[in-house]
């Protein structure tokens, strides 16, 4: 079809798929209209998510108490809501200085193991307001940093934890990455039963991350970002959703950081690639999404 074919040039040009045989099915099943927006008037099952883009401050303290207010603000405003996600590294600025060895000292100050502080406060949280918080975290694990996703659960379990996969550790080593090792692939977790995938920026590139994906049949993805791109048109398309099949959450930060600026762009995308939510700038926004078993 005409919309395959379009999708699968717009995949390889982009370099995110290395190989589309093994995704010929990513296009069609499960609620693909055939247009650029996902039918789920049908959905078996319902979701009230949200995403937040949040001012980050160098001290992890300040950034757990806004991440805490975030949270009261988003269940007042709207109490079905059952999923709140923030950005890539919430507790600190993402990049601490533009010297890398700087920079990992700044990183290693900052990180935290899991169970952990801020894990704690999250849990607490979630279990207080009955909801599930993902949210980014530097990581300490023994003597290695990881740049991590932390999913904490209503019962005020950590469900699961995503380390960052493609941190760009090649012949060319940002500041952005020095300080962290690579995860292991794929992170999937069940939501009442609905299998959710744990991403972290850059992983959107990585073929492993998305046959792990695909391979579970995963229905939402949840993104964790430090972006300084702005946000897609609200009512436009966008490809990424289209390459898991699957509904995509986006959340992001705001604000300078030193030399860095962020619009604060985030995203809910169908898996049609249609643009359902999106907002710059400090806030949130959230939709309910319908997803087929």
């Amino acid at each position: 079809m005409w919309w395959a074919t379009i999708v699968s040039v717009l995949l390889v040009r982009c370099g995110i798929m290395e190989n589309m045989d093994d995704y010929q099915y990513l296009s069609g099943p499960n609620g693909w209209s055939g247009n650029t927006r996902f039918d789920d008037s049908k959905a078996d099952i319902w979701f009230d998510v949200a995403s937040v883009s949040m001012t980050v401050s160098r001290d992890p303290a300040t950034n757990r108490a806004t991440m805490v207010g975030k949270v009261r603000e988003i269940v007042a405003a709207r109490p079905q809501v059952q999923m709140i996600l923030f950005g890539e590294t919430t507790t600190g600025w993402y990049l601490g200085d533009s010297d890398k060895e700087r920079n990992k000292t700044y990183q290693d100050s900052i990180a935290e193991t899991v169970p952990g502080t801020t894990s704690g406060i999250m849990q607490d949280l979630s279990e207080e307001l009955g909801v599930y918080i993902a949210f980014g975290i530097a990581e300490r694990s023994g003597t290695d940093l990881y740049n991590s996703l932390v999913l904490v659960n209503p019962a005020g379990e950590i469900q699961a934890i995503h380390r960052k996969y493609l941190t760009v550790h090649s012949d060319v080593v940002t500041p952005l990455d020095y300080p962290y090792r690579n995860g292991d692939g794929a992170t999937v977790t069940e939501v009442d039963g609905i299998p959710f995938g744990l991403m972290i920026c850059n992983d959107m590139h990585s073929w492993e991350i998305a046959k792990g994906f695909t391979d579970r049949k995963v229905k939402v993805v949840l993104s964790a970002l430090a972006d300084k791109s702005k946000a897609p048109e609200e009512g436009g398309w966008s490809p990424i959703s289209t390459v898991y099949n699957a509904w995509v959450v986006q959340a992001n930060r705001y604000g300078t950081e030193g030399t860095e600026k962020y619009p604060g762009a985030i995203s809910i995308l169908d898996p049609a690639g249609s643009v359902r939510e999106s907002y710059d700038g400090d806030g949130w926004i959230a939709s309910r999404i319908g997803v087929y078993r």
